[in-house]
């Protein structure tokens, strides 16, 4: 039985894995392809980014493998400190 690779995405079109499709009992040439996957590999991300899937189609649409991937930036877990300025409630000054 021959396999074709598909790739998996979540909900908003971020690239998850690869997989294996496997092919339709009764119709060689077409694969059981798992929802939201699509069958064009996404392109290397560098360090900081993902591939992102962009579909001008609905997921439940066999036309959802009609796209392209967008390479984006890694969105920070951890919100960035922000310095607390003097005087503030979280920063009292010492009063002498």
């Amino acid at each position: 039985m021959q396999t074709t690779t598909v790739f998996q995405t979540d909900d908003d079109g971020y690239f998850l894995y690869p997989l294996e499709a496997n092919p339709l009992p009764f119709a060689a040439d077409h694969y059981n392809v798992p929802f939201r996957a699509v069958s064009t590999p996404p392109p290397d991300a560098p360090a900081g980014k993902c591939a992102r899937w962009q579909s001008a189609f609905a997921a439940t649409l066999s036309e959802f493998n009609i796209g392209a991937w967008t390479l984006e930036d890694i969105a920070s877990e951890q919100p960035e400190p922000q310095e607390a300025e003097a005087g503030t409630a979280n920063n009292p000054q010492p009063t002498h």
